[in-house]
């Protein structure tokens, strides 16, 4: 029999060790985004992001809006949709709001898409913008919100694959808006992108 100190160790045990697992699947994940590249196809932009809606709102309550016109897009379309099931699941679980909602919504912007990715979430310090994509950062104890900081790194890099860029910004009222540039054909484009470097910059791709 345990007294209170024994269950106590073995509860630390326990909390470690999902810990550890956590880790081991997101570093996995980081290893099969970096090798498990496809081909660029053409695909229904809508079609994704409703899967990607279905699976959260499996893991968390709230609400994923889809709103306006949503375009083909050119691109590794699995790697593509893991870009946006790991911002979706962050807008709601860095969410204290009693209906915790992302929003979905797409700009033409000529020779490339934006894609905002809006959430009424607790929001980033700005002087941390930069801060969050790189591995393993984390803004919050593990106590507060679980996760290893390795999904907006994968994100980056996959988006920067595609010769595009991620950037960040505040929500009046609350929350963030990521925005994601996403050429309409990298292959033809002429104005940079980004990529990034062995050293873990980013720098423009011509």
């Amino acid at each position: 029999q345990l007294g209170n100190n024994g269950r106590e160790m073995l509860n630390t045990i326990s909390i470690n060790v999902d810990r550890i697992t956590q880790l081991t699947d997101d570093l996995v994940g980081l290893v099969n985004a970096e090798r498990e590249k496809s081909e660029n196809e053409e695909f229904e932009l809508g079609d994704i992001l409703s899967e990607v809606r279905q699976r959260a709102l499996e893991r968390y309550q709230g609400e994923v809006l889809i709103c306006g016109d949503l375009p083909l897009l050119l691109g590794d379309k699995a790697r593509l949709t893991l870009v946006f099931d790991h911002l979706v699941e962050n807008g709601l679980k860095f969410n204290q709001h009693s209906v915790p909602c992302v929003e979905f919504s797409v700009l033409d912007m000529g020779i490339e898409y934006r894609i905002d990715v809006t959430d009424n979430g607790i929001g980033i310090p700005p002087n941390q913008y930069e801060n969050i994509f790189a591995l393993f950062a984390k803004l919050h104890p593990d106590e507060m919100y679980s996760g290893s900081g390795t999904g907006l790194n994968i994100a980056r890099r996959i988006v920067a694959d595609h010769r595009g860029r991620i950037d960040v910004s505040a929500v009046e009222g609350g929350g963030s808006r990521f925005s994601i540039f996403l050429p309409k054909d990298g292959s033809r484009l002429t104005s940079p992108g980004f990529r990034i470097t062995g050293d873990g910059k980013i720098e423009p791709v011509r």
